[in-house]
């Protein structure tokens, strides 16, 4: 924008460009005209001066349109272009690109001309090494970060699901049995142990759905105080059919009042 945008440059010029290759196409990514269909145009790769400019690695001269067979000239005529400089633009071993003045008079470009052009490209291509570089530091930095952010909550999400499965799957068998012979209250406790599992299982698919709202900033927090000593109690009633079957025993001591 800043080389396009600066008349004293080229200042015979009466427009200027930075085409990029976009497939099979050239679009302008910088242009010093305020004709939004100029703005918006594509050229095509093959069949204009830009695309010859890239393929050959040369700065080309086109000193009137209407009788060059090189450029397009219906493009020409929509931008009102009837001279023009192309440069090409190397990047990495390969041209991504032209910087182009152009005139709507014939004829105005020379030889000084073509090396003002070269030293300007060489300012382009030094820019875009020292951007390339630098962004890929960063995009390397956030992707690896991701991926370990990803990698914890994959774990975190695995050990939180983990222990009422553990449960469930404790409680159950068990409940059935006590059911089959008989032991109603057993089995109705078991049943308990399985339902509050149940329960927070779905307590942790919502804070799933919470982390969403608040990365939206849609959630409000309700901090509240709660008694220790009753989550530890319920801790280890999920935690008594697993530790049944091993023959574990679990011993709480918590400190007076």
């Amino acid at each position: 924008d800043i080389i396009v945008e600066n008349h004293a440059v080229m200042p015979q010029a009466t427009g200027a460009a930075i085409e990029l290759i976009e497939g099979n196409m050239l679009r302008y990514a910088a242009v010093r005209d305020s004709r939004p269909e100029v703005k918006s145009m594509q050229l095509p790769l093959v069949g204009s001066l830009s695309g010859r400019a890239i393929l050959t690695g040369a700065t080309l001269i086109c000193n009137d349109s209407e009788t060059d067979d090189r450029v397009d000239l219906e493009a020409c005529r929509r931008v009102g272009l009837r001279s023009m400089i192309v440069t090409p633009i190397p990047y990495r071993g390969a041209n991504i690109g032209v910087l182009k003045f152009y005139s709507s008079e014939p004829g105005v470009f020379g030889d000084f001309d073509e090396l003002v052009t070269q030293l300007l490209v060489g300012i382009i291509a030094a820019g875009l090494s020292q951007i390339s570089e630098t962004e890929a530091l960063a995009m390397k930095g956030k992707l690896l970060e991701a991926v370990q952010l990803k990698q914890e909550f994959v774990s975190m999400v695995s050990h939180e699901l983990k222990s009422p499965i553990a449960a469930l799957l404790g409680a159950l068998p068990l409940a059935e049995d006590a059911l089959a012979s008989g032991e109603t209250a057993t089995g109705q406790r078991l049943l308990a142990i399985a339902m509050r599992n149940t329960e927070r299982m779905k307590r942790l698919v919502d804070d799933l759905m919470d982390v969403h709202a608040m990365d939206e900033g849609h959630l409000t927090l309700d901090l509240k105080s709660v008694e220790l000593s009753e989550i530890v109690s319920t801790v280890l009633a999920d935690l008594e059919p697993t530790a049944r079957s091993k023959q574990l025993r679990f011993a709480v001591t918590q400190p007076q009042e």
